[in-house]
């Protein structure tokens, strides 16, 4: 079982305004029939941030329990 599970962000302060770039043309793209130009707007947030977990799990052996595998 399970007793204990405690994860932590590597860092502690998520980005905010200002820490992150501007939204930039995309490299080698021509503008649409409109004029108008993809943009590199989305920046990753979340997903390549390391975590620390911390894992306290009990063992529990019952005897007289019928050994795994065989009929029940």
């Amino acid at each position: 079982w399970l007793r204990q599970l405690r994860v932590e962000n590597e860092m502690k302060r998520s980005p905010r305004q200002g820490d992150v770039p501007p939204p930039m043309l995309v490299p080698d793209m021509e503008p649409n029939a409109d004029g108008v130009a993809a943009m590199v707007d989305a920046t990753l947030l979340f997903g390549a941030e390391k975590v620390y977990a911390h894992l306290v799990i009990d063992v529990v052996r019952f005897k007289n329990a019928p050994a795994s595998g065989g009929k029940g």
